[in-house]
């Protein structure tokens, strides 16, 4: 999703790209500010009766 931005919510910036059931957060292992990273639960599977 892009650089974290200091002071900003990466969450924030998910929820607003890809929905409200997404979260995010800031993976620092790449240096800098970091990158904001969406995660988002899969729908559950369709029950076939």
């Amino acid at each position: 999703m892009g650089p974290c931005e200091k002071g900003k919510s990466c969450t924030t910036k998910c929820k607003v790209t890809i929905g409200q059931i997404a979260n995010g957060y800031c993976d620092r292992s790449t240096g800098g500010l970091g990158e904001c990273v969406c995660v988002y639960p899969c729908p559950p599977p369709k029950t076939r009766l």
